[in-house]
């Protein structure tokens, strides 16, 4: 066995769960040409693993694949010993420290070499340059810092693949620097470019490039872009200084994706082909209504996935033609000017994982025929004008829903219990309309707020190809976000998305008490109840909600003591229990006496952070002198003395009045008698 072992030329343990270090006694295959060890859980430095290569191992490896794993520690320094070695591929994990000097001495063998998404640091070594054979280069996404000029390019003529974004790297590179290079792919993303701002002309010149171009927050600008940018098949020039209008795009090019956020392109929206695949121009200044864009008759279908057309200046109704648009997922019309009702034929689209309208005037009711799109995890309508109840359909079929943000619109009603079937809700806000009734008891049946998840199960919730949190698997820039109101201000929250649960039903007409249920929603992180007519107890239990970091029961009319158990809850970061009907001791503990007074204000509480004291018997005391006398008592009744005198000598000094004062009284008396007669007359007569 051991000796066909070393007999072995090729090693694929690709996809599997594999875990420790990787093995030493793969380096003593003699006759082995490929190593493949992606996408498993080894760990560990390169050294622990390559320490000792055998010289066989050195001379014959063409191939050496680790990427996607859970290596760390610095680049080995003997990777310019390999002698035939082709393809390197290191990309995704942790290696840090700078790129080794000595893999220039590959330059006859090294074809691809791969080192992306890692921590690297340090400059782009000039013996990079040295490698004349290479063809792919892969180094975006670490921390590289400084100048990269054109001697590193000056022989790799034979590079066709260069992706460098996500660095903080310089390009510069003369003026009349002419490329000895045809690129198809170039990702320069985050790179401060030569040339002033404009786009360099190197780049102009590239008669290949139509696979892959990324300029995004480059500093550029340009009221003219190229018209055969429009036809790269993945173009990413996001976060620029670009103006001027977008040509039609018609792209003949199989999936298209284009990316054209936070410039300031102006003008209509350009028409679309059926072969674009990601659409994202928010961010700019386009205007105008959208019914040429959507209802456009050139094609019957389109196989658009995302379309992002937030933080424009577009105006108008929406279109009733969402039925030409089967294949979206994505849809954000966020922060424009757009009014009118939702139309119904947006139900149609079955594969809608995400729909954002906020901030636009849209009134009428949701439509009904939305309960169609069972795949729904974001239904975000917040800042419009909408009306009614809120459906009973959204918890029956969209159960798959993740996030609902109906906040600041005009829904009135009750909130219906059946909402307590989205057992995948993480984000609820309805705050600011007209909801009136009592909160649900069923609410501990949001599981996704109740139970802790591990990150495996996050990975794949929100990993997953059908999540909204993984919709652009090209691009990498495209992410799904929401604005949350959190201690009373509005955060943008991206990244950490699946991390964030939140419950925001402030501001509305909801009574009753505080159901105990909520204590159960663990993973809680937010909980707004503040300024509706809420009575009752604070429960006891709330302190077991160890994840709240914001609370807020304000302006209600809350009784009795504040629970002990919530001096507790060490990661509570704002608190307000202000104006309510609370009595007794603040808690003492690790949490509430750092928070200000302004928190408790409005009550009838004391001890700190307020400067009431408390009796022995946690009420708040009263305000004696020094020989004992009860001033408040003093007060009031001095003051009750006072207006009581005032209105006998009113009536004793002015005749008109005292008139006036008992001829009210006989009225009022007259009056009485005559309802206590007929009442008793009719007492009487039904005996």
């Amino acid at each position: 066995m051991y000796y066909s072992c070393k007999e072995l030329e090729f090693v694929y343990l690709d996809f599997n769960f594999l875990n420790g270090t990787i093995p030493r006694q793969f380096t003593n295959l003699c006759k082995v040409k490929t190593l493949s060890l992606s996408f498993n859980r080894f760990e560990g430095t390169m050294s622990d693993s390559f320490g000792n290569m055998s010289k066989c191992f050195l001379e014959g490896l063409e191939e050496l694949n680790l990427q996607f794993n859970q290596l760390s520690g610095p680049l080995l320094d003997q990777l310019g010993e390999f002698k035939s070695l082709e393809r390197l591929f290191l990309n995704k994990n942790s290696f840090s420290g700078m790129i080794p000097r000595n893999l220039g001495k590959l330059s006859s063998s090294l074809q691809v070499l791969g080192l992306s998404r890692n921590n690297l640091t340090g400059d782009l070594p000039d013996s990079l340059g040295q490698l004349c054979n290479l063809e792919r280069l892969h180094i975006g996404g670490n921390k590289l810092k400084g100048v990269v000029r054109e001697s590193l390019f000056a022989n790799l003529t034979k590079l066709k693949i260069l992706t460098a974004s996500q660095n903080e790297l310089s390009l510069r590179l003369g003026e009349d620097w002419s490329p000895p290079l045809q690129l198809k792919q170039l990702r320069l993303g985050s790179w401060s470019l030569s040339e002033g701002s404009q786009i360099p002309s190197w780049i102009l010149r590239q008669k290949n490039l139509s696979a892959y171009l990324d300029l995004s927050d480059t500093g550029i600008f340009s009221d003219n872009v190229p018209s055969w940018f429009w036809e790269i098949q993945f173009l990413n020039l996001s976060h620029n200084h670009l103006h001027g209008n977008i040509p039609d795009i018609r792209s003949s090019t199989e999936n298209q994706y284009v990316y054209a956020s936070s410039n300031q392109f102006e003008g209509s929206l350009p028409r679309v082909g059926n072969r674009l695949r990601e659409l994202d121009l928010s961010n700019n200044s386009f205007s105008g209504d959208i019914a040429h864009f959507l209802c456009d008759d050139t094609y019957d279908t389109y196989s658009l996935e995302i379309l992002h057309l937030g933080d424009n200046h577009l105006s108008g109704e929406l279109p009733d033609c969402w039925m030409k648009w089967p294949s979206l997922k994505y849809i954000n019309i966020g922060n424009n000017q757009m009014f009118g009702s939702i139309p119904t034929s947006i139900g149609l689209l079955a594969n809608l994982l995400s729909l954002n309208l906020h901030n636009n005037k849209f009134s009428g009711r949701i439509p009904s025929s939305m309960h169609n799109c069972k795949k729904m995890q974001k239904m975000g309508l917040a800042d419009n004008r909408l009306g009614g109840e809120i459906p009973t359909w959204i918890g029956t079929s969209l159960v798959e829903l993740r996030i609902l943000i109906l906040r600041s619109n005009n829904l009135s009603g009750e909130i219906s219990p059946e909402l307590c079937q989205l057992i995948c809700l993480q984000i609820l806000d309805l705050s600011n309309n007209k909801l009136s009734g009592m909160i649900p008891r069923c609410v501990h049946n949001f599981t996704a707020m109740a139970k802790k998840k591990s990150l495996p199960d996050l990975y794949q919730l929100y990993g997953g190809e059908k999540s909204i949190y993984s919709f652009s698997v090209y691009i990498g820039g495209f992410i799904e976000s929401a604005l949350i109101v959190i201690k009373r201000s509005k955060l943008q929250y991206d990244t950490i998305l699946p991390l964030v649960t939140t419950i925001d039903i402030s501001n509305n007409s909801l009574h009753g008490d505080i159901p105990t249920e909520v204590t159960y929603l663990l993973e809680l992180k937010s909980l707004n109840l503040s300024r509706n007519e809420l009575v009752g107890l604070v429960p006891d239990h709330i302190g077991d909600m160890k994840q709240l970091e914001s609370l807020d029961l304000s302006r209600n009319s809350l009784c009795g003591q504040i629970p002990n158990s919530l001096a507790f809850v060490s990661g509570l970061g704002s608190l307000d229990l202000s104006y309510n009907n609370l009595t007794g001791r603040i808690p003492e503990g690790t949490q509430l006496q750092g928070f200000n007074a302004t928190s408790f204000v409005g009550n009838h509480l004391c001890g700190p952070p307020l400067t009431a004291n408390c009796s022995s018997e946690g009420k708040v005391e009263k305000a004696y002198s020094a020989d004992g006398v009860e001033w408040l008592d003093v007060f009031f009744c001095l003051g009750y003395s006072v207006g009581f005198s005032m209105v006998c000598s009113v009536l004793l000094l002015s005749k008109r009045w005292r008139d006036a004062y008992f001829g009210l009284e006989e009225r009022m008396w007259n009056k009485l008698c005559v309802c206590v007669v007929v009442k008793w007359r009719r007492i009487t007569s039904s005996v």
